[in-house]
């Protein structure tokens, strides 16, 4: 990175015109640019900054929605939906409305204003996309509801809108998720590896990683739950940490690192597994993941007194779905 290469640079000949290239680059981006790096170099510590940069670009929705989720970050609800809404009203196509209704739904979870809420917000989002034609926004709005659905308890529910959007539309990811999820809840292994399978190879076609790790940690579940000792299951989960990762999604990483690490345990690689439970434990702390992280702790209990077993016997210890693998 940039960053990184100044650091390191030491004094030289060159370094000027090295320095005025970066600069002539700097003065290249984009405010919304701009704002992103400051973000991902320095974090909340430049946001500030980053919020003065936006102002400017404050009607470009992608402006509008880094906004509106450094607010939600520095947990300033009010002001954050205030922005989501002002996008949401704002004199402008449907298209764009539509976005802001998304991002009050999104303020909305994230306030605890309830389900209910956030629910009718992606409705008028969905009515929204559907009247300016935009497919996409229409499906990937369903997808959303299907996913509330399925937090709050309601699998039929979720079942029944995630299943409309994947009929509106062959590329309705989030639908194909929730659908693979539920599949494999409800045991039925063949159907969620045939959905995740269509949902990856969709997500590949659009360069979606985000996506691609989702439907590969969907396949590593229903594989390892089916064949413990699975070498392509192993590999499918290793994929998907590799692809959380590289899009900074530590909910993802986490969910990858538990899979992974039942998975190793129940080959009986202990070293391997070890090494994913105590990463995927960092990350349970970082995301007060404890549910996760108790379990998580009890099956490296389980996976330490039976070592010596592993060396006489092999028994083979259960691969057990982590919560995760049924739930968003």
């Amino acid at each position: 990175s940039l960053r990184c290469a100044a650091a390191a640079a030491r004094w030289s000949p060159r370094r000027s015109a090295d320095a005025s290239c970066v600069a002539e680059m700097a003065s290249e981006e984009s405010p919304l640019e701009k704002a992103k790096r400051l973000l991902e170099e320095f974090g909340l510590a430049k946001a500030d900054e980053a919020i003065a940069i936006l102002g400017a670009v404050q009607a470009d929705p992608d402006a509008a929605k880094l906004l509106v989720e450094i607010h939600l970050a520095r947990k300033n609800f009010d002001t954050a939906l205030k922005l989501a809404e002002q996008a949401a009203s704002a004199p402008s196509e449907a298209a764009r409305r539509a976005r802001g209704q998304m991002l009050v739904a999104q303020v909305r979870l994230a306030r605890g204003d309830g389900q209910a809420e956030a629910i009718d917000s992606l409705g008028k989002a969905q009515a929204l996309f559907r009247d300016a034609g935009d497919k996409a926004g229409e499906v990937e709005a369903m997808g959303l509801v299907s996913q509330l659905h399925l937090e709050a308890g309601d699998p039929d529910a979720a079942l029944r809108v995630a299943r409309e959007a994947v009929a509106a539309s062959s590329e309705a990811m989030t639908a194909m998720h929730i659908i693979a999820q539920v599949q494999l809840a409800r045991g039925s292994v063949a159907a969620a590896v045939e959905q995740a399978t269509e949902m990856l190879a969709v997500c590949k076609d659009r360069g979606n990683k985000a996506g691609q790790a989702s439907a590969s940690l969907v396949l590593a579940n229903a594989i390892l739950s089916q064949e413990q000792t699975s070498t392509d299951g192993l590999q499918f989960g290793r994929e998907a940490l590799a692809l959380f990762q590289e899009v900074r999604d530590i909910y993802g990483t986490q969910s990858a690192l538990h899979t992974l690490a039942n998975g190793y345990f129940a080959c009986g690689d202990l070293e391997e597994g070890l090494k994913c439970a105590r990463e995927a434990l960092a990350c349970f702390r970082q995301t007060g993941d404890a549910v996760s992280a108790d379990m998580l702790r009890e099956t490296i209990e389980q996976a330490r007194t039976t070592t010596q077993e592993w060396r006489k016997q092999y028994p083979k210890r259960p691969f057990v779905l982590p919560p995760s693998a049924t739930t968003p």
